[in-house]
């Protein structure tokens, strides 16, 4: 029976769907994404002349997220892919498809972005939180899931250190002026923290709203600083 059941696989092997488009044309044993999505998950990645306190592209003299001033309270932060193609089609399935494996190849180049991107000292990774109703309808959180994947990459523990509440409307689709404001006091620290160095962790990021206002509360919670770490910048 069991010999049948080799040469059965063998000549009929398991396919999977490809975690990233769904196309159902990858052997299960394989890596997670069929070939196309492969190359534009490479593609996707971040270039190297980035700022190397924020993350985001420099184009000019300068770094245009910085002036900005919404993070200054963030001591590094970095992404590993712009927002595109396979990348954000990994996005989507973990978030709301709930597939936990996407999060974890993600979390991957997440986890070789931060070791290489000459970080400050870190001491424990954290996520954003999602709040109860949105996790009721998604089924999942999926920054807990990069935050978990990451963390265990990275050989660091990993706690809740942040709640939120239902009463703030969605980001999408809101200007950068409205992003901040719907941010402002959305966030609570769930118990003091000790000096210690902070790894946030989320999906994406586009204006820095949510990574600011979350920075800001862990900091007044005692964290002697807070790093972040998303799957891409949008």
């Amino acid at each position: 029976m069991n010999i049948l059941h080799s040469v059965t696989r063998l000549l009929f092997p398991p396919y999977a769907n490809c975690l990233a488009c769904g196309a159902r044309r990858i052997k299960a044993a394989e890596p997670p994404l069929c070939a196309p999505c492969a190359m534009k998950l490479t593609a996707a990645k971040m270039p190297q002349n980035i700022c190397e306190r924020c993350g985001h592209l420099i184009t000019k003299p300068g770094c245009s997220f910085c002036d900005k001033g919404v993070a200054r309270k963030i001591t590094w932060m970095r992404a590993a892919y712009t927002y595109q193609d396979a990348a954000a089609g990994l996005v989507w399935r973990l978030k709301y498809s709930g597939i936990d494996k996407a999060g974890q190849v993600l979390a991957e180049e997440m986890a070789h972005v931060f070791l290489n991107g000459h970080p400050p000292p870190v001491r424990l990774v954290t996520s954003v939180p999602i709040d109860r109703k949105r996790l009721n309808e998604r089924g999942g959180d999926h920054a807990r899931v990069l935050g978990l994947a990451a963390a265990q990459a990275l050989e660091l523990p990993y706690e809740p250190l942040l709640t939120t509440h239902a009463k703030q409307k969605r980001q999408t689709g809101l200007k950068r002026a409205e992003r901040l404001k719907n941010k402002k006091g959305a966030y609570t620290a769930i118990h003091p923290i000790e000096r210690l160095d902070v790894l946030l962790i989320d999906d994406v990021l586009t204006t820095g709203a949510t990574a600011a206002a979350c920075a800001d509360v862990l900091l007044k919670a005692g964290a002697a600083s807070v790093s972040v770490l998303c799957v891409a910048f949008s």
